[in-house]
């Protein structure tokens, strides 16, 4: 499984992984775009953080991730 990391991922991903190596996605470009209160703003007025949104393209990091690593990844993320 590999993970693509374009924020905050890209300095601290914060799990294991293989290897990692820079990564481009089409479709999707960088924006504020989802709500949050866990790091910004408040339950009642959530503030924008960083997302991906349909159109253009975005440069990250993939990192590979091993099978048994899988599930503990996917909760982490």
């Amino acid at each position: 499984m590999c993970v693509f990391g374009y924020g905050s991922l890209m300095w601290r991903p914060g799990f294991a992984h293989v290897r990692s190596e820079p990564a481009r996605v089409h479709g999707y470009h960088r924006s504020l775009c989802v709500y949050s209160h866990v790091h910004r703003g408040t339950p009642e007025q959530p503030g924008l953080v960083l997302g991906l949104d349909r159109g253009g393209a975005c440069r990250g990091v993939a990192y590979c991730v091993a099978a048994k690593k899988r599930g503990e990844t996917l909760a982490y993320l």
